[in-house]
């Protein structure tokens, strides 16, 4: 397929793509904080380029990225926006809602927010009755756990952080120039509930409570061949994952 973004599909062109293959994957980011040297966009860019990625791989369709999510915890700080939980799930419903309209069956999320997990859960849940197929990436998540085995990750602690050496060496790949490392500012937060169980347990505190500047980590330890390696490895495994979930019953 040489064109897989929906919105750059002509509606006869999106009918005749939709009668070969009922697949679409559906990008939802976040728009706030990551340190004082990502874009506040991280998220929802991040979303919208590794779903292009993916589906240029894979032959699927991309549809247009929701690029605001729940992001009530990171408040504090400027460039963060927010819609609640409730709000963001009728969004996600009523889109999807449309897709399934369009003739999709089958619906990926490729999410790049944590909070966005559970109104994406309870969709796809109330869609499967209907004979409608999801899935959903956590994105930063998986590619924390393939950082943490790839041997390049140079953090001694909190690799698991935000606007961090992973976080930022996945941006410094897919959007050098909007990286600005000499504005980064490392911050290791003291003691705490929330740092000794991070990436366990999670506890409900403002992002502001234990970071002055929005970042946790350390991204002066950032590369972009460290973010192209984890991004490779992500399309690797999510493109064996698109195949099967194409051809599941």
């Amino acid at each position: 397929m040489d064109n897989v973004l929906f919105a750059a599909m002509t509606s006869k062109n999106l009918r005749e793509a939709i009668e070969r293959d009922t697949t679409v994957i559906l990008p939802v980011g976040a728009t706030e904080v990551c340190g004082q040297h990502c874009p506040v966009g991280t998220d929802h860019l991040t979303a919208y380029e590794m779903a292009k990625r993916l589906g240029e791989r894979t032959g699927t369709l991309v549809a247009p990225a929701i690029p605001v999510g729940d992001s009530l915890p990171l408040m504090g700080f400027p460039g963060t926006l927010t819609v609640g939980t409730e709000t963001l799930y009728l969004y996600i419903r009523d889109i999807c809602q449309s897709l399934v309209a369009n003739g999709f069956q089958r619906i990926f999320f490729l999410n790049t927010h944590v909070y966005n997990v559970y109104p994406i859960d309870r969709v796809c849940r109330e869609l499967k009755p209907g004979g409608i197929l999801t899935g959903q990436v956590d994105f930063w998540r998986l590619i924390f756990q393939f950082a943490e085995t790839s041997g390049l990750v140079e953090s001694k602690n909190f690799m698991i952080g935000h606007g961090g050496e992973v976080n930022t060496s996945v941006v410094m790949a897919l959007f050098p120039g909007l990286v600005d490392l000499n504005a980064a500012r490392e911050e290791a937060p003291g003691p705490s509930l929330t740092g000794k169980y991070q990436g366990k347990i999670m506890t409900y505190r403002d992002f502001a409570d234990y970071s002055k500047t929005g970042t946790v980590g350390y991204p002066k330890l950032a590369t972009p061949e460290k973010g192209n390696a984890f991004v490779e490895k992500f399309l690797e495994y999510l493109s064996q994952f698109i195949k099967d979930f194409k051809a599941e019953p």
